[in-house]
């Protein structure tokens, strides 16, 4: 067998074995019901397969390159929310403080700028794929106006974000 090879056979115990080319010597893999892996150490596969087929195959550096992709966006879109969540909490209390006084008209004017943004106008897919990763993340019942919030969009493209994805926790859209 070349190194890059390997057999996956089924053995009388209906446990799988991965035979590589080092040893020939079954080495036993994971089976969780009818899902079942296996990752060769001689070339750095990893193979699932699902009722005896192949469902998924790559490389180890690939698979876990592709996790890695795929937690900095689920961390991103946290952050994301985290930082406008703490900027609406910190222009909240610059409106208190400018409501009970502290504050004058100039300078509540001064503090509010730094807050105000423009909201997109357009919805893209991205957006889209990130609000349904941050509903997944966090379970939260987010409201339409959190989300048009958290990712500056206008209120009308966050409804509509939310009934693409069907996202059955929102109170408003009911």
């Amino acid at each position: 067998m070349k190194q890059s090879e390997y057999t996956t056979c089924s053995l009388p115990s209906s446990r799988y074995y991965i035979l590589d080319n080092v040893s020939t010597l079954p080495q036993p893999v994971t089976k969780h019901g009818n899902l079942i892996s296996s990752c060769s150490h001689t070339d750095g596969v990893l193979s699932v397969f699902l009722n005896d087929n192949l469902v998924f195959s790559d490389t180890v550096s690939r698979f876990t390159s592709k996790v890695s992709f795929e937690f900095e966006r689920i961390l991103n879109v946290l952050t994301t929310a985290i930082r406008s969540l703490k900027l609406t909490q910190d222009y909240n209390g610059t409106y208190i403080a400018y409501l009970s006084g502290q504050l004058s008209d100039e300078d509540f004017l001064n503090e509010a700028t730094h807050y105000a943004y423009s909201p997109l106008k357009k919805l893209d897919l991205e957006t889209i794929k990130d609000i349904k990763i941050l509903f997944e993340a966090t379970k939260i019942e987010f409201t339409s106006s959190d989300i048009a919030e958290i990712f500056k969009i206008e209120h009308d493209l966050s409804v509509d974000a939310i009934r693409q994805l069907d996202i059955p926790s929102i109170r408003e859209i009911k």
